[in-house]
């Protein structure tokens, strides 16, 4: 069964089959769909196939969709249209997705190697005996039934060396090999969500894809949970007696994402080895999490563990009075300066993480077999003491509740973290903590752990010397801030573990401080020659004012806004302001969409000349004065999710360093914010970058950014635009752009100009929006490809590279003329304006569907070009004109289809026919209309006669306006050689209403029209 292109001159949406029982047979039957149209199947459909499978194929971006029960025994193999590149930020039924919707009963595998299967109902892959069966190609398996837990109904998922691909739905939770089910082969997992409307970075929440895995799984590949560079965070959850991953070759979580081991203990439901000993994990902002309820012990063994960027968590939540928990690693490795938190505790609110011997009552254990004592800074005091070492770059909180889709806790990570080899990692208790602030030159203190827990107690008092301490907590009771108040005055606090912990919220809406307060004063943070550790837990911004020295990278933490869509004034994030020394600095966020800020007005608070930002989940806030242009140049490494942005409205800066790393780029306004008044808004991000982008990570712009990028763009990977982008030097890369992805009409439309050379082997991609070109090679190689939206050419020239089109425009800029000698394509029409000229030339056999040529520019119809579909003339005062020209060349005939309507509107529009030299030249049309007036010429050629037959009846002439028919020897005897014909079979002789004809094609001056059967229309008066 093949399902082709769209009939010429038709526009189906959609190919339906319903009625009768659809019966599948033979031993090669196969369902191919090759066409943009949808393809619903609703008939009842049974395999008689003999057991061989049925092949659903084709490269059409058609969906392929079986609406009703399918029975029988057979099965399906599914080598359809590859996922997009971005296919996991597309909607829910990507293109050319098969859909399977019904409780189906067959018996039968389903072979999924290319293409999308969406399952819209549990038995939607038959009898539960049955397997999906995974082969190499680039595939996605989507679960969307319901928005609650489902059990899906087949029993083995089989790897053949492919990953399979495991989307549910944003919010869903979805069952996928309870019991005996399981996923085996040499193949890998990757399990994630999306959003069913994808909407915008700022504003959208994280699309949650869980999976809850309660079988034995053997699969030998790797599990990635999580996408790498996007909102689609996952979630598989390990639970039941036999929930396991025990050959995984590795797991890497991403941001957002998490591994719950979860054990309840109920009816046996708990295993303490439910992940492969040897495998290793790496933490890219992701959560491992172990749950134990009452009565059981489950001390989990790891691989090694490694923390690549960004915040990575670590949970073990047990019972209150019983049971317990515990993650053993082999070791532990950091990369780019990456930080942990540690959650520990249980439903009575107990920090009992570390407080007891591994596998104690309600006690929750981490540890490494590698001991991270050789980690720790500060006094190596005894436990209970103040001068107890610490972890710098982790802190720790009591969360009391865990689930698989939210941790909760009223702050978090304002605790200290030490490390005792008998134990593991624990928060530091109360009596480990000094709770005044240190005195003036008491360097007694200097291996001392600070918890400043009282209003008030953040003051160092008037300053003017020395204060030590090792690790500072700065409670809300302080407002997170730590200050002097003396003026004239000039003072250093010697950081020796370089941790400081601010916990900002003191309900006045002021944001923490770290500085000097008194006039003429400075205050210095002096860190040893170790990094310093900025740990921001507060509700509102926090501002260093002193001076940072002697320091490595500054390590910036924040878990990003607690009320994230719209954080109070937009003041959120670490303002620096002072004259610093930092050799880089780390921007580390827990959440993808929610980065940590680090807010900049002057480029050297950021550091020593040269110093690099690294990005995990962070982004750079430029706060500079409107009107004020900000100017940053030094490298970018994105070890995660990096955003750049302005805060104020109209904020603009330029970039010129060079962007590294494997994370996305975000370039973005300013977060939403609110006035005094209460009121919401949204900033405008202007900004230009110079330098080069070498990431090879995602780049997306947001809605309401302005970005030039005058440097050449090797782009590696795709680039997405939802605001503005101009493109001012070559482009190079396998990476493609899209233009205005999303359906968010709180965010403009994209608009993608590119003025330079387009050498790469990625394509365009025009969702929504515009993409301007200065000409033919500014376009990709490979067709680019316009769903709606328009093309705009902005200069002069011939056009040789090919268009694929949906639907959308094409526009001539005013003054310019353009030859469109490319293929060009369209499966639902193309509108044609601008108030240029245009040339179509080549081959056009694939333009289908409804075409309008409006604005006031000329068009030409020559060449290899035809149109087939409805043609519509008209729309703006000034006017445009159709020239149909056979006067170019072969053909002499069928430039507009047989079966196209042609409708003329507006009194200054006009639709000329240029007839072939020498030669009969003959058109066929439907219907000829006319909106308020207009001229339809026809132009013999020197020696020829031109004939337009109007084979579907009469002229109409709508609205106010007549239509005028011009014509050299129009109407003329068919002795003449030379003469314009406009015929109307079935027409019988006598005047025509609503029509006036001229005596010549360039007649300005009209007469009454007759119609004569043997020579057409002509006029009334001779």
């Amino acid at each position: 069964m093949l399902f082709g292109p769209a009939i010429s001159g038709s526009n189906l949406p959609v190919y339906t089959l319903s009625g009768v029982r659809l019966r599948l047979a033979g031993t090669n039957a196969a369902i191919r769909n090759d066409a943009r149209a949808d393809v619903l199947i609703y008939n009842e459909t049974e395999f008689a196939t003999g057991g061989s499978p049925v092949s659903l194929l084709g490269t059409g971006t058609g969906t392929m969709t079986f609406g009703n029960i399918v029975s029988g025994v057979g099965g399906f193999v599914i080598d359809r249209t590859p996922p997009a590149s971005n296919f996991r930020t597309t909607d829910t039924t990507p293109a050319g997705s098969v859909v399977l919707s019904s409780a189906n009963t067959f018996t039968g595998d389903t072979t999924l190697r290319n293409g999308v299967l969406r399952l819209e109902n549990v038995s939607a892959l038959g009898a539960a005996g049955n397997r999906l069966i995974i082969e190499p190609g680039t595939s996605q398996l989507r679960l969307v039934a319901g928005t609650s837990t489902n059990n899906y109904s087949f029993d083995t998922v089989v790897n053949t060396g492919a990953t399979l691909n495991l989307l549910t739905r944003n919010g869903s939770s979805s069952t996928v090999n309870t019991y005996a089910r399981v996923i085996s082969g040499a193949g890998g997992l990757f399990v994630g969500g999306y959003k069913i409307n994808p909407g915008s970075f700022e504003s959208s929440s994280i699309a949650m894809g869980v999976a809850q895995l309660s079988g034995a799984n053997t699969y030998t590949g790797a599990t990635t949970i999580g996408e790498r560079n996007s909102l689609f965070a996952g979630t598989i959850v390990l639970n039941g007696a036999g929930g396991a991953l025990s050959n995984t070759s590795g797991i890497v979580i991403n941001s957002d994402s998490r591994l719950l081991l979860a054990n309840t203990g109920t009816g046996g439901a708990f295993n303490a080895n439910r992940v492969n000993n040897a495998a290793p994990i790496t933490l890219r902002g992701g959560v491992i999490a172990i749950t134990a309820s009452a009565t059981i012990n489950v001390p989990e063994t790891l691989g090694n563990l490694t923390l690549d960027g960004g915040v990575g968590t670590l949970s073990v939540r047990t019972s209150p009075s019983s049971g317990s928990a515990g993650l053993y690693f082999d070791s532990l490795t950091r990369n780019n300066w990456a930080t942990l938190l540690v959650a520990g505790g249980n439903a009575s609110n107990l920090p009992a993480l570390g407080t007891g011997a591994p596998g104690a009552s309600a006690v929750g254990t981490i540890k490494f077999s590698s001991s991270l004592v050789g980690d720790l800074v500060g006094g190596n005091g005894i436990a209970g003491s103040k001068t107890i070492s610490i972890l710098p770059y982790a802190t720790g909180t009591v969360f009391t509740n865990f689930s698989s889709t939210s941790l909760s806790g009223s702050r978090y990570g304002t605790d200290l973290v030490t490390y005792d080899a008998a134990n593991g990692l624990r928060l530091l208790t109360s009596s480990e903590y000094q709770n005044t602030a240190p005195t003036l030159g008491n360097v007694t203190t200097a291996n001392t752990n600070f918890q400043l827990l009282s209003a008030g107690s953040g003051s160092l008092g008037t300053g003017g010397g020395a204060y030590y301490g090792n690790a500072f907590v700065l409670s809300p009771a302080t407002n997170g801030s730590l200050y002097t108040t003396g003026n004239g005055t000039n003072s250093t606090v010697h950081v020796k573990s370089g941790v400081i912990v601010s916990a900002g919220g003191d309900g006045t809406n002021t944001p923490a401080f770290i500085g000097a307060r008194g006039s003429g004063s400075t205050l210095a943070l002096d860190f040893g020659g170790r990094d310093g550790y900025v740990y921001d837990t507060g509700f509102y911004a926090l501002e260093i004012g002193a001076n940072l020295q002697n320091i490595g990278a500054l390590v910036y933490t924040s878990r990003g806004d607690a009320n994230t869509e719209y954080p109070l004034l937009g003041m959120q994030g670490l303002t620096l302001t002072g004259n610093n020394s930092n050799t880089a600095l780390v921007v580390n966020g827990t959440q993808f969409m929610n980065p940590a800020t680090v807010r900049w007005a002057q480029e050297d608070s950021l550091g020593a000349p040269g110093a690099p930002v690294i990005l995990a989940n962070g982004r750079l806030l430029y706060t500079g004065v409107v009107g004020t242009l900000g100017s940053l140049d030094r490298p970018i490494q994105l070890a995660g999710a990096g955003t750049l942005a302005a805060a104020e409205y109209g904020g603009s800066f330029v970039y010129s360093g060079d962007i590294t790393g494997d994370g996305a780029l975000f370039i973005a306004p300013g977060p939403r914010r609110k006035d005094v008044n209460g009121s919401t808004y949204l900033s405008f991000t202007t900004a230009r970058i110079t330098g080069n982008l070498l990431h090879t990570g995602p780049t997306t712009v947001e809605g309401n950014v302005d970005l030039t990028i005058d440097s050449p763009l090797n782009l590696q990977n795709t680039l997405t635009t939802n605001g503005k982008v101009v493109l001012n030097n070559t482009v190079s890369g396998a990476g493609d752009m899209f233009v205005g992805q999303g359906t968010d009409t709180s965010y403009q439309y994209g608009n993608l100009t590119i003025n330079g050379a387009h050498q790469g082997t990625g394509t365009v991609r025009v969702q929504y929006g515009t993409l301007a070109v200065a000409g033919d090679t500014s376009l990709p190689t490979n067709a680019a490809q316009f769903e709606s939206g328009s093309l705009v050419f902005l200069n002069s020239g011939t056009i040789t590279r090919p268009l694929t089109f949906t639907s959308g425009t094409i526009q001539v800029s005013a003054g310019k003329t353009v030859t469109l000698a490319s293929l060009l394509q369209s499966s639902s029409g193309i509108n044609f304006s601008g108030e240029g000229n245009l040339s179509l030339t080549g081959d056009t056999s694939g333009l289908r569907g409804p075409v309008s040529f409006g604005g006031s520019g000329a068009y030409t119809i020559s060449g290899n070009a035809s149109v087939s579909g409805d043609i519509t003339v008209g729309g703006t005062l000034a006017g445009p004109k159709l020239i149909v020209d056979h006067g170019a060349g072969a053909p002499a005939a069928g430039r507009i289809g047989d079966t196209a309507r042609l409708s003329i509107g507006g009194t200054s529009s006009e639709v000329r026919v240029v007839g072939q030299a020498g030669a009969n030249t003959v058109e066929d049309i439907k219907s000829l209309s006319s909106g308020d007036g207009g001229t339809l010429t026809l132009a013999h050629g020197s020696g020829g006669s031109l004939s337009l037959n109007l084979l579907g009846g009469p002229v109409v002439a709508n609205g106010f306006g007549l239509l005028i028919v011009r014509g050299d020897n129009l109407g003329a005897a068919t002795t003449n050689a030379e003469r314009a014909s406009l015929f109307i079979p079935g027409q019988a002789a006598g005047l025509l209403s609503g029509l006036r004809v001229g005596a010549s094609s360039t007649a300005t001056g009209t007469l009454p029209a007759a119609y004569d059967p043997a020579t057409g229309v002509r006029p009334a008066i001779l």
